[in-house]
């Protein structure tokens, strides 16, 4: 759905057109997204929202025709929403071609009521009065106008009438309009948040700034309104929050109001905005080169890799690997939220391609399944590891299992495409690996089986110990999310495992707060579960028998990134939340000038030396993913402040590479944002389109 605010001023216009004020002066003096035109939105250029005195002005600015309208909603009456006195000029000698012969009016009754009333006393010609076709509307009761489920709202305002707010529904997505309108009554505010659809916008009444008027909001009430949404479910970090109807009795100049609202994600309407305008700048600089290789991951089917896939960047060519798969899946899809279609479309990706890739690399994954279960970390058809681990599996080397983030992917490609014949019951054997060979029974937590092919490659809780001795925080966060995904999966299609794979999930979520969580430091740590007993007889006296420990795990008091994913994972509590970001805040130990160092850097393992191939660096160097995951963790737990400044230290980051090389790498210093290695690596980069919208 592409949303312009053709107008985003109240009642009197921005300046106001006799006032002399304080703010009228000053936006007349700053001119630009300071001037506000009388409220007015355009739906996908054939829905029409109000019909004001400015609209002729709104339709030339923005090279439209009136004439191309078919579908007309009103709010309610008031003249600076409704002019019926525009309607004289459509048809005859006045506009003789018209793209359709009637032009449809939704309101309520007053509507009718006030054309009529006016061409009484200024009679219209008949001929143009036969082609306006007036539909009165209910509240709460929904109809079909132009191809949209469009439900009329009883809006808190303009009591001398039925003024309504809309819900606007085009099969994908749904617009909350709450303009004109007081903070929805308890009865209006039931029926938005019992809508089946999450909203992908809102457009709120911002009139009143810092003062209070009951029949129209104030920006406390905005940021009210959107956290109540937020608790409701009904919008998220993709959902995108504006005020409109900005006036200039209660509100300044449109750079005072963005600074009101920088921690909020609220959005600031001005004249013309439209949803599918790109952002000018820097953060433009990344995204044209989002756009310009999403489709270079993309590769076809070859050999045993039957499906299309989809490999980590440049110089990957039949590599299938699973973790950067799903991020860049989870990219890709973000991506069309973001873009649109046509804009794909224009990249090289169309929504039928991408699907193809999404699903077929999770059909790849599964068709690779060995008949315990077992699934590899990547599937190659050519080089280096084409075939190993499968003739490894078959020898009966302990292999570490793909990591833990197949599920959430099928359940991602089920998000994007619908039904594309997911095995599910592959996925639960995957599951069902996991715990026969990667379970510890008595702390309750996965571990693994050695440091080979475990993602975060030289993670030092894990690089170089011990084998079946590393649970891992990384580890246990995301097969935590993997039993969440698969019970979602087993919801939609009505299966009654859903319970025990939430019961896992909870249960794995109590072990991962028993045993990871460290009160004294606040923060998590991996473990080590490598507890057992030497045994010793002396003269029939058998030591250390008389004092077991009682303890299942050992506390790995290494800090690195992954300490933050019970944020990401929404495990953890807001009071463990809040001494996680402590460790953020007093120093620069994690949070650099360019983003998250991966190991802390008072930790006796921190180097930024450049790996000269295998393992890379996670020893400190900053990776986008990294990042982005913590980004994520603090925008769960409502820390805007912290999750904005990471985002720009990313976009900093980026942009010094694009710069600077043209390119983005697989990590950076923290320090410098100097590049590391792999130009062309996208995988753990992508995500950062999430960051941006």
């Amino acid at each position: 759905m592409k949303i312009k605010i053709l107008g985003s001023g109240g009642g009197e216009g921005y300046p106001a057109l006799f006032c002399g004020c304080a703010h009228c002066n000053a936006a007349r003096k700053a001119g630009g997204k300071s001037l506000r035109s009388l409220s007015q939105t355009l739906i996908d250029g054939k829905l029409l929202i109000d019909l004001p005195a400015d609209t002729h002005m709104h339709f030339m600015d923005n090279g439209l025709n009136l004439g191309d309208i078919e579908h007309l909603l009103i709010t309610h009456v008031h003249d600076d929403h409704y002019c019926p006195n525009l309607f004289s000029a459509r048809g005859t000698d006045f506009a003789p071609v018209l793209t359709y012969e009637n032009m449809h009016v939704y309101g309520n009754a007053d509507v009718e009521r006030l054309f009529n009333g006016y061409y009484s006393l200024f009679p219209i010609r008949e001929e143009i009065r036969q082609k306006i076709v007036f539909h009165t509307l209910k509240p709460f009761e929904s109809a079909l106008i132009g191809g949209y489920a469009v439900t009329p709202l009883k809006a808190n305002h303009a009591p001398e009438q039925v003024a309504f707010n809309y819900i606007i529904d085009d099969g994908k997505s749904a617009l909350l309009y709450l303009l004109d309108g007081g903070y929805p009554t308890e009865e209006t505010l039931s029926f938005i948040i019992k809508y089946p659809r999450k909203y992908s916008c809102v457009i709120a009444d911002g009139t009143m700034g810092v003062n209070y008027y009951v029949y129209h909001m104030n920006f406390q009430q905005n940021r009210q309104l959107k956290s109540q949404l937020e608790s409701a479910g009904k919008i998220d970090a993709g959902t995108k929050f504006v005020i409109s109807h900005i006036t200039h009795n209660h509100c300044g100049l449109h750079e005072e109001i963005e600074e009101y609202f920088k921690d909020s994600r609220i959005i600031i309407s001005y004249d013309g905005m439209g949803s599918e305008e790109r952002r000018v700048g820097k953060e433009c600089n990344i995204e044209k080169y989002l756009l310009a290789h999403f489709k270079d991951v993309l590769k076809p089917p070859v050999k045993n890799l039957k499906k299309p896939f989809i490999v980590p960047g440049t110089g990957y060519l039949t590599e299938l690997w699973g973790w950067d798969a799903y991020w860049e899946a989870l990219s890709i899809k973000r991506a069309f939220e973001v873009f649109g279609e046509e804009e794909l479309f224009r990249a090289g990706v169309s929504k039928k391609t991408a699907t193809e890739h999404i699903c077929g690399s999770v059909i790849n994954f599964l068709d690779a399944q060995e008949q315990d279960g077992y699934i590899p970390i990547m599937v190659s058809a050519g080089g280096l590891f084409e075939g190993f681990f499968q003739q490894e599996h078959a020898k009966g080397t302990p292999l570490n299992q793909h990591l833990p983030f197949l599920c959430q992917f099928a359940l991602l490609a089920s998000d994007f495409a619908g039904d594309y014949g997911l095995n599910v019951e592959k996925l639960i054997k995957y599951m069902h690996y996991f715990e026969e060979e990667q379970y510890d029974e008595k702390s309750g937590l996965y571990f693994w089986k050695d440091d080979i092919m475990v993602g975060v490659d030289n993670n030092p809780t894990v690089f170089y110990r011990p084998k079946n001795s590393a649970a891992d925080i990384f580890l246990n966060c995301f097969i935590y999310l993997e039993y969440k995904a698969l019970a979602e999966i087993l919801t939609r299609s009505g299966d009654g495992r859903a319970k025990l794979a939430l019961d896992k999930a909870e249960k794995l979520k109590d072990a991962i707060n028993r045993e990871m969580w460290d009160e004294r430091d606040g923060i998590f740590y991996s473990q080590d579960i490598g507890v057992y007993k030497n045994r010793c007889v002396v003269k029939g006296v058998e030591l250390h028998s008389g004092l077991a420990p009682h303890w299942n795990s050992f506390p790995l008091k290494v800090r690195f990134w992954g300490c933050f994913l019970p944020m990401y994972a929404g495990i953890c509590n807001d009071i463990q939340a809040e001494k996680l970001c402590a460790h953020l805040t007093e120093n620069d130990d994690f949070l650099a000038g360019y983003g998250i160092r991966t190991l802390a850097k008072n930790e006796k393992m921190y180097s930024l030396v450049k790996s000269a191939g295998n393992p890379s660096n996670w020893l400190g160097a900053v990776w986008v993913i990294a990042n982005y995951c913590v980004y994520k963790g603090l925008v769960n737990y409502n820390k805007r402040e912290l999750a904005r400044i990471l985002k720009d230290k990313t976009v900093k980051l980026l942009n010094k590479a694009l710069d600077n090389e043209g390119d983005l790498f697989e990590s950076y210093h923290p320090d410098t944002g100097e590049h590391f290695m792999h130009p062309g690596f996208l995988s753990h980069n992508l995500p950062v389109i999430d960051m941006l919208n």
